[in-house]
């Protein structure tokens, strides 16, 4: 059973444990805490499952929105190390077009990197988020 403390009125502590590589810290009422530990929600061993992820720096973290998502919470927040940490499209969300959008580019140049603005919107014009359909081709 994952354990949960009350740090103050508004913010909740997943202490580390097992495989985590740091705490949880989710910010909820108590009225909200009750709801998330009582019923078929799996949305707090999600935050526990993101503080397991490689190079994560800080806790994982969990806003007032918190709610069941696809690997991390919706609400969740997360910061990872740029050379060990991971790149998750799932941090974001895919249930109501949250704008994921995830660009894979080989580039040493940081300008280059982030690309032209027309790039950026070609390709946003070409991705559908959130339906697992294809977009235009």
């Amino acid at each position: 059973m994952l354990r949960v403390e009350r740090i103050d009125e508004y913010r909740w502590r997943v202490p580390r444990q097992g495989g985590m590589r740091t705490d949880g810290l989710i910010f909820a009422d108590a009225e909200l805490m009750r709801d998330l530990e009582g019923g078929g929600d799996q949305s707090l061993q999600q935050v526990a499952n993101v503080a397991h992820l490689p190079g994560i720096v800080g806790p994982a973290i969990a806003m007032p929105d918190i709610h069941w998502g696809y690997g991390f919470p919706i609400g969740g927040v997360a910061a990872f190390d740029e050379r060990e940490g991971v790149v998750s499209p799932g941090g974001v969300g895919y249930d109501i077009n949250c704008g994921v959008r995830l660009l894979a580019a080989r580039s040493t140049s940081p300008t280059r990197a982030r690309g032209s603005r027309s790039s950026w919107t070609r390709c946003s014009r070409r991705s559908r988020p959130g339906s697992a359909r294809p977009g235009p081709t």
